[in-house]
């Protein structure tokens, strides 16, 4: 760790900005994610959920009720 100790990519004061800004906003995101390296993986994390519910799609709606008319 201490050889990465004030290396990181990521600016506090930038990182502050941006909190200011999303917190006064109109409507500020319920998610937000800072920095190139968090939002590579916040966008890899939800393409991978994406493949996952697709490939799970009749799975998932098959637990519903039938439709009325349906067996």
């Amino acid at each position: 760790m201490p050889r990465y100790s004030g290396k990181q990519p990521g600016d506090p004061a930038r990182a502050a900005e941006a909190l200011i800004k999303a917190l006064l906003s109109p409507s500020p995101p319920r998610h937000l994610v800072l920095g190139r390296f968090g939002l590579d993986v916040a966008q890899g994390k939800l393409a991978a959920m994406r493949q996952e519910f697709a490939q799970w799609r009749e799975t998932s709606l098959s637990a519903d009720y039938p439709a009325p008319g349906a067996r």
